[in-house]
């Protein structure tokens, strides 16, 4: 297994922000930002290993409605869970091709337990 302890660090750091964090004002070309003037350059997605080919998560429920839409994405709550997710059925190959095209960079990818999660960043234009 591949760790990079900082971009994780950045990543865990990002997660907390995100589950908080005010609706983003974006477009899905330029950075990401929340209504409060920050940047908010960050997204992760992940899949069930055994899911390899699909659905993808690729945000939650505060994750910018711009890159939402640009990645044909829906929102579901599943049952039992008080929060929303985004879900795509491409596999994550496809949304990171997709990512990459709006400017998202891959910083590290790692298994936890029997999902793969990757974290991606955005730099400013």
């Amino acid at each position: 297994m591949w760790a990079f302890p900082h971009s994780m660090q950045c990543c865990q750091q990002n997660v907390k922000l995100q589950t908080v964090a005010s609706p983003k004002i974006i477009h899905p070309q330029g950075p990401a930002v929340s209504s409060q003037g920050h940047r908010m350059p960050y997204i992760l997605i992940s899949t069930q290993i055994r899911l390899e080919t699909g659905p993808t998560n690729v945000g939650d429920e505060d994750s910018d409605p711009a890159v939402m839409n640009y990645l044909g994405a829906r929102k579901m709550t599943m049952l039992g869970n008080n929060f929303s997710e985004y879900h795509v059925d491409e596999p994550p190959r496809m949304v990171l091709n997709k990512l990459e095209q709006i400017g998202f960079r891959v910083l590290t990818m790692t298994g936890v337990g029997q999902t793969l999660v990757w974290c991606l960043h955005r730099d400013a234009e």
